[in-house]
């Protein structure tokens, strides 16, 4: 009996690069908006990033703001348990639809997952299919497949913090490497997209039978 395991991305509607527009603004100097999307705030990791935000320089903390979906407030139990400067700028958004949620994935700077577990990750696939960048934990599945250190995102090990602020310091503070991650974000995506389309499985389906 033969096994095979597709990934949830077969079928999935990626435009070409052609179509990707990247900021034109230095990362240097500008706000970045960091995103973060998941209702289960433990898993998700949620309180490193918001411990990464707090270890980073007033002056940083000024021009991040984090946007994190399907959490409608600060869950009860990180009440006080990171502290995160005045100049920090966290927003809930609470329950997304899929509409919202694309809009969101395409207007970020980096998506960031910084799971304690996640066996794929699916929305490293949705958001460097808009070309955005992921930055997510060594537990996230979709990683180890598609985020490439310095070219599409970047990885960090789970619970790290302290690694994870440093590279959000490494997008915030170095001028072009934004817009060169979102073009490899983008590119890895097509490619992902062209290596398992419906026409591939349905050549493996139909050769192994």
């Amino acid at each position: 009996v033969k096994v095979r395991n597709f990934p949830y991305s077969y079928g999935r509607n990626v435009s070409d690069g052609a179509e990707l527009s990247v900021a034109e603004n230095s990362t240097a100097h500008r706000r970045i908006t960091a995103l973060l999307i998941g209702s289960e705030w433990k898993r998700k990791g949620l309180d490193t990033l918001l411990a990464a935000t707090a270890a980073l320089p007033s002056e940083l903390q000024s021009r991040l703001a984090v946007r994190v979906a399907g959490l409608k407030e600060l869950p009860s139990e990180l009440e006080g348990a990171v502290a995160i400067g005045p100049s920090a700028d966290v927003t809930y958004l609470g329950f997304l639809q899929p509409d919202d949620v694309r809009n969101e994935l395409r207007s970020a700077d980096v998506l960031v997952v910084p799971s304690r577990y996640d066996g794929w990750a699916v929305v490293v696939e949705e958001a460097m299919a808009e070309g955005t960048p992921v930055i997510a934990s060594d537990q996230v599945g979709a990683a180890a497949d598609l985020v490439v250190d310095g070219y599409s995102g970047f990885t960090f090990p789970s619970e790290d913090s302290e690694a994870l602020a440093a590279e959000l310091t490494a997008v915030m503070c170095h001028d072009a490497l934004g817009q060169s991650l979102s073009i490899g974000a983008k590119a890895i995506a097509v490619q992902h997209r062209d290596k398992y389309n419906i026409e591939s499985l349905e050549r493996t389906i139909f050769q192994e039978s």
